[in-house]
């Protein structure tokens, strides 16, 4: 065996990003995720930095996460013990409950998570009250919110949302 080819292949495998914690962090979140009822989806960045995307285009596995979407499983408990499982996934821009059991109370942990921009939501059972908690943020730029009945508070809510551009209302 070439005496070069042992610790090329070390060298090799401590680059690798599983072997930096960086995408085993992210394996571990996505497996708690499925868990809880959510799925990941890894792909191009649509609002920040897309070279870590780019970089790894060759590989789709290594694209960062970039959305997560829950379903009917997912509830106000499931979310909150899923907030420290989305807090792992640094590229993490998009959250989406379809049919989601999740209320106005869950949606403030979201708001803690740097890099959430955007939120979809329905259709569940939202007054529109808990966008409240993303005011102070000021990240949140798109909102689609489907099949939910709004409040005048819940709208009252989203207006104090300075940072939002898009704002999406379907019934």
């Amino acid at each position: 065996m070439n005496k070069l080819f042992l610790p090329t292949l070390l060298a090799v495998v401590a680059a690798a990003p599983f072997a930096r914690g960086q995408g085993a962090d992210e394996e571990v979140a996505a497996q708690e995720i499925a868990k809880l009822g959510g799925t990941v989806v890894r792909g191009v960045p649509q609002f920040a930095d897309r070279k870590d995307a780019f970089r790894n285009v060759g590989n789709p596995a290594l694209a960062p996460v970039t959305a997560v979407t829950f379903g009917p499983k997912t509830g106000n408990a499931e979310l909150a013990s899923a907030v420290k499982f989305l807090a792992a996934f640094k590229g993490l821009e998009s959250v989406s409950f379809v049919n989601a059991a999740v209320t106005d109370p869950g949606l403030a942990p979201l708001a803690t998570l740097p890099t959430v921009v955007a939120l979809t939501v329905g259709p569940g059972k939202l007054t529109g009250t808990g966008v409240a908690a993303f005011a102070d943020g000021g990240k949140l730029v798109s909102l689609t919110v489907t099949g939910t009945s709004l409040t005048r508070d819940g709208f009252q809510a989203v207006g104090k949302v300075k940072s939002l551009t898009t704002l999406v209302l379907r019934n």
